[in-house]
């Protein structure tokens, strides 16, 4: 992390240096117990969203998991319904197989309780 931090501004990164940059923050959150890292790293996956504009990054749907993924993390649960889009069926990002892990990972009773499953 501290490598990517210091790289000159002129030195442009590719999409993968970023992409691994916040996993490593969110590892590092995790480790040290630390949740402004998640955000940080939700920070860069939003730099990585708005990268793909050229096709440079293909991978954009995978983003989406890694966002929805944040948002729990720091507890937002409505923000990573969002993202995994599980109350839109219309949602871009939408994946058929997280929705099937979510459901069946979960106790689906009279509240709906995808909370086990996300």
């Amino acid at each position: 992390m501290d490598f990517f931090s210091k790289t000159l501004n002129s030195i442009p990164p590719e999409w993968f240096e970023i992409y691994s940059v916040a996993l490593a923050h969110i590892a590092q959150a995790i480790a040290s117990k630390r949740p402004q890292f998640i955000m940080v790293a939700d920070d860069l996956f939003d730099q990585l969203q708005k990268f793909n504009i050229g096709s440079q990054y293909p991978y954009e749907n995978e983003i989406a998991l890694e966002r929805a993924l944040c948002s729990l993390l720091v507890g937002d649960i409505s923000n990573c319904r969002i993202w995994i889009g599980i109350d839109n069926e219309s949602w871009p990002y939408r994946d058929p197989k997280i929705i099937e892990f979510v459901v069946n990972n979960s106790s689906i009773d009279e509240q709906n309780d995808l909370l086990p499953g996300l």
